[in-house]
């Protein structure tokens, strides 16, 4: 009997040293990371005036939850400057368009008034010339001479005079064609300074309304206010924090992995999380790794070794896992 329960005894330690051997192997060849909270700290890039805080350091906050309300002075001034310019712009497009129709109509009452005069003298010249072109024919019929009937008119100075008055209407014509174009392509290109005048103070006056409708913070998640660094009235500087809030849940682990590492990793891969200090394990899912090479020390490395060099791994844990923050835990990738 004694015989048999040391047996028993001798196969329950040898089972426990390779289960611990097998773990030890596991976690050698696994990365360590510390989970960390996620931290949001709320500022704005331009002073603000507090309205008011609705919430004190250490309370739990649920997602969509009003925080604070502040005033941005100078965002109702520059609201009014823009919407100024826009109506000023506004004018000045119209005045362009006027200004090119009334270019336009003067161009085309010179046009008619020149070709009207011209068209008029063209008129009385041809009646003249045909006048005297009948009377020349019947002379020459009378004469007896058909050799060239109309030939002796072509040196005339009413001919010649005709001719002048077609060629200057065919020039004043090209001239109003030259002009008209020039107008256009001016008019053209002062609408286009215009409109993209208008379009800039539109892209303006928008980013203004989104910036007025953050004057009222919200939660973005589940979680706990850290601090609150403000009071009632405050005028607070620039990108000073107001308060800062900590997530409910930690939903990201952010880790290294050496250059000379034998692991692979990729954006998407599904990858085992284990603690190191209890039986608990979930998957996550690598969202981003790092481009840049950075310096690091493993988690609970002993102070005054020398830097690691590697990448950063952010690793997405599901929303209902059970780690805690600042817990330690191993990731096990996959061998190259």
């Amino acid at each position: 009997m004694k015989g048999k329960l040391f047996y028993l005894f001798v196969l329950a330690a040898a089972a426990t040293l390779i289960a611990v051997s097998f773990s030890a192997v596991n976690r050698s060849s696994a990365i360590m990371a510390v989970v960390e909270s996620q931290k949001i700290a709320l500022s704005y890039h331009k002073p603000v005036t507090i309205e008011a805080i609705h919430v004190s350091a250490g309370q739990k906050i649920t997602k969509g939850q009003l925080l604070l309300e502040v005033d941005r002075p100078d965002l109702n001034l520059d609201t009014e400057k823009l919407l100024t310019r826009k109506n000023k712009e506004i004018v000045n497009k119209s005045v362009i368009k006027s200004t090119y129709e009334s270019r336009l109509e003067l161009l085309k009452i010179e046009l008619n008034g020149k070709t009207t005069r011209l068209n008029t003298e063209i008129g009385r010249l041809e009646s003249e010339i045909a006048t005297k072109s009948s009377i020349h024919q019947k002379i020459n019929s009378l004469a007896g001479d058909q050799t060239n009937p109309t030939g002796s008119l072509s040196n005339d100075p009413d001919s010649i005079l005709l001719q002048s008055y077609k060629q200057e209407r065919n020039q004043v014509i090209q001239h109003y064609q030259t002009e008209k174009r020039r107008l256009e392509l001016a008019f053209s290109e002062e609408m286009k300074v215009s409109e993209l005048e208008l379009s800039l103070i539109d892209q303006e006056i928008a980013e203004l309304k989104v910036e007025a409708g953050e004057l009222k913070k919200y939660a973005p998640f589940n979680g706990t206010i850290g601090s609150v660094n403000a009071q009632l009235q405050e005028i607070v500087p620039p990108y000073e924090t107001i308060l800062s809030i900590y997530e409910e849940r930690p939903t990201t682990i952010k880790a290294y992995i050496s250059n000379n590492s034998e692991f692979h990793l990729a954006v998407g891969d599904d990858i085992l999380i284990e603690s190191s200090t209890r039986k608990y394990e979930i998957h996550g899912t690598v969202i981003e790794i790092g481009s840049r090479i950075v310096s690091y020390q493993n988690p609970g490395s002993i102070p005054g070794l020398p830097d690691l060099y590697g990448r950063e791994v952010f690793i997405q844990l599901p929303p209902e896992n059970e780690f805690l923050y600042g817990e330690q835990v191993f990731i096990y990738p996959k061998a190259k």
